[in-house]
């Protein structure tokens, strides 16, 4: 392996889909240790505990050049106790090679700092398409996302503003010449009308994303269940996301939106049980692709075995949902490749079916 060119390295290890793959590489020799390593910070990195977090953030801080060579990084769901640490940690990797900057509830503090490194940077971020989602629209996300309009692939929009019922709402949007996905937080079936008029303006949104907030309960969907009959049928959106803990929601959705290829649920019922996630598997199945997550509570009643002959050989099943590498040494990384789960996973399962 040595007598290699050090040149073909990097073209020899950018065929290597599988992280774990790369950092098998690492070992075999002090050369590919070094590429295999810089290969593996340039995929997606999904962070899902706090440790980790910490471990990567010290790593870099060790290693500050490592920073440029991320390019897709998802922070979670940011609260209290991440908020120190993402913040600075985006002071290490907010570089103009950054591609996808993920997240979920983001603070507005979080938007200020990173538009005051991009006015500080010399080089453009010509690269930039994902920033976090907020948790309500701050003014500071606006700011960001404007900075960032010439790239920004995916928005979050305030669908609860009259805004996006005027001409001056849709010429905000045309800002982002290169939009593909829309998130909303959603809260009451009657905007899905307002979802709709969006999507007929932009024919390239291909994708969007719910975010179902806790005032929508499951008496306030079945109230406005008549909301939903009165609209036409959505046949143009092929892809959604939808990150909730209500069934309901999920099924008044698909009765909408009869024309998706794709479609991703993040399913957190308050019961862990499988009663509920398996009726709502059978519902997705109308669905070409899909990929179904959620959780469900450990106990002398629930195994690995009893999931696996309800969901079949299609579902993963972990304890913890991470992929624990030796990249960096002791502090034993982990990283977590497409999901998360609860800081407290040695008390759940997470259940992952994929079709």
């Amino acid at each position: 392996m040595n007598s290699l060119p050090i040149e073909i390295l990097p073209t020899i290890l950018s065929f290597i889909d599988s992280t774990s793959h790369l950092a098998s590489c690492r070992l075999v020799c002090r050369m590919w240790n070094s590429f295999a390593e810089d290969a593996m910070l340039s995929r997606r990195i999904d962070i899902c505990r706090i440790e980790a977090a910490w471990a990567f953030y010290d790593y870099i801080v060790r290693n500050p050049s490592k920073g440029r060579l991320i390019k897709h990084l998802d922070m979670g769901e940011f609260n209290l106790a991440t908020y120190e640490l993402n913040r600075r940690l985006l002071r290490l990797i907010f570089t103009p090679n950054l591609e996808t900057l993920s997240g979920e509830y983001c603070r507005p503090e979080f938007y200020d700092e990173m538009t005051r490194i991009a006015k500080e940077t010399s080089t453009d971020f010509k690269k930039l398409t994902v920033i976090p989602h907020p948790s309500k629209f701050p003014s500071s996300y606006g700011n960001a996302a404007v900075l960032f309009k010439d790239t920004l692939q995916d928005l979050f929009v305030n669908i609860s503003s009259n805004i996006f019922n005027t001409e001056h709402g849709f010429g905000y949007i045309n800002q982002f010449k290169h939009l593909t996905s829309f998130a909303f937080s959603f809260y009451d079936t009657a905007f899905l009308g307002t979802v709709d008029k969006l999507l007929g303006a932009l024919p390239q949104i291909k994708e969007i994303k719910f975010y179902v907030t806790a005032n929508a309960d499951d008496w306030e969907v079945v109230y406005r269940k008549e909301d939903i009959e009165r609209l036409a049928e959505n046949h143009t959106l092929k892809k959604l996301k939808i990150s909730t803990g209500f069934s309901k929601i999920v099924h008044l959705l698909l009765a909408h939106f009869v024309a998706l290829e794709s479609l991703e649920v993040n399913f957190e019922p308050e019961n862990k049980g499988l009663g509920v996630p398996q009726a709502l598997m059978l519902e997705l199945e109308t669905v070409p692709s899909f990929e179904f997550t959620f959780t469900v509570l450990k106990s002398e009643f629930m195994n690995k075995e009893q999931i696996q002959d309800v969901f079949g050989k299609c579902a993963s099943i972990t304890s913890a949902s991470r992929l624990e590498t030796d990249m960096f040494g002791d502090d034993r990384f982990l990283l977590v490749f497409g999901y998360r789960i609860e800081d407290n996973d040695n008390g759940t399962y997470l259940v992952k079916v994929k079709r």
